[in-house]
């Protein structure tokens, strides 16, 4: 969708694995005139339960989140699903808890640096020092509690 007065939101959800999930999602997000732009869903086969990640544009005024809430809440309880539509454009907070490892550190760090994940990191957290001098290059606070 290339309206640049798209609102932006992501679907999280999860439910027990059966046919249909995804035919039965996008198909409610389409009637709605919104796009998927991202998809991402997997079966935990343990568990058997099914997880779905979608990034949804909607057409300005096309809905709000609350009527769109409101409208899938029958599709979500049908299929006993765990789910939240939140607005996109709102940066999650997140505190990155780490031990010695640093290549999913590094990894989260740099994508936030060059701005390919958007998120407010009030500071990282970890139970060694190893770390400190590479969350401060990137101008995180760090806090070493000794566990």
């Amino acid at each position: 969708m290339s309206d640049s007065r798209a609102t932006n939101f992501r679907l999280v959800a999860s439910c027990p694995d059966q046919p249909g999930i995804v035919a039965q999602v996008s198909s409610f997000i389409a009637e709605r005139g919104a796009t998927i732009t991202e998809a991402g869903q997997y079966e935990d086969t343990d568990s058997r339960t099914f997880f779905m990640r979608y990034a949804l544009a909607a057409p300005s005024g096309a809905f709000t989140r609350d009527s769109f809430s409101q409208a899938f809440a029958s599709v979500a309880d049908a299929l006993d699903m765990e789910w939240q539509l939140v607005d996109a454009s709102q940066k999650r907070r997140v505190v990155i808890l780490v031990s010695k490892f640093d290549h999913c550190l590094a990894y989260l760090l740099h994508r936030r640096k060059v701005g390919d994940l958007s998120f407010d990191l009030p500071c990282v957290i970890s139970n060694h020092e190893a770390l400190r001098e590479l969350v401060e290059w990137y101008g995180a606070p760090f806090h070493f509690i000794p566990i």
